[in-house]
């Protein structure tokens, strides 16, 4: 049998982790990147791309390890 999912005590202050505001701009990068101008996209070097995403994803994690002041 599964347990039933519990919010953790200060869920409330989420909006001031880390982790959830590179969360966010991970969430938002592609309806953005689909929104910029192609003039702007040409000055982005396309060996980069590949990497933006998992950097993000690598800095949720340390994000979410480090003790950060208020977000308790």
């Amino acid at each position: 049998m599964v347990d039933k999912p519990v919010l953790v005590d200060n869920w409330r202050n989420m909006a001031s982790w880390w982790s959830v505001r590179i969360a966010t701009v991970l969430a938002a990068l592609g309806p953005v990147w689909l929104t910029l101008p192609q003039e702007l996209k040409d000055n982005i070097p396309v060996e980069w791309l590949p990497y933006v995403s998992p950097l993000l994803i690598l800095s949720i994690v340390v994000a979410r390890v480090i003790k950060q002041p208020g977000a308790e």
